[in-house]
């Protein structure tokens, strides 16, 4: 184990903050990027013991259970409640948009809606693509209230 002073570049597909360490990415919870932070790293796993730089995208979490120091330890359902909204909101948009792109899809993707406290909002969606059609199929994680199946046609040149 080292300690080391580092600025957090961006934030992983889990939601931990990434930097450059001397032999590759770290992944540190709880940072956001353009964060100073000094750290206890252990291979690839950082751990914040002081932060030096805070971000401006930083806020208060709304839960009282978020972060290392939550009442009763991480509950571990959130990983971005200390992150401003419209971070948020660009950070899980792109993730979709990504997503998408590693298989050659090019599709519109609109807006996050926000789920404040007390909601959640949680979407399956999987896909097969043939020769000549795409065929999504959208469902929920709880009981199903509602689902439904989308044919999209194939944007592939004849």
């Amino acid at each position: 184990m080292s300690t080391e002073t580092l600025t957090i570049e961006k934030i992983g597909q889990s939601g931990d903050g990434i930097t450059r360490g001397p032999y590759g990415p770290v992944y540190v919870p709880f940072t956001l990027p353009g964060e100073t932070v000094a750290l206890a790293v252990n291979k690839d796993k950082g751990t914040v013991m002081s932060m030096t730089e805070v971000s401006p995208e930083r806020v208060e979490p709304k839960c009282r259970h978020f972060g290392p120091d939550g009442e009763n330890g991480t509950c571990g359902g959130c990983s971005l409640q200390h992150a401003s909204d419209s971070l948020y909101q660009s950070f899980k948009r792109q993730l979709v948009v990504d997503a998408l792109k590693s298989k050659a899809l090019d599709a519109e993707v609109a807006p996050l809606v926000l789920a404040h406290p007390g909601e959640r909002r949680r979407t399956v969606f999987t896909a097969r693509r043939t020769e000549k059609s795409c065929c999504s199929a959208i469902t929920s994680p709880r009981p199903i209230i509602s689902w439904r199946y989308l044919n999209v046609p194939s944007q592939a040149p004849a």
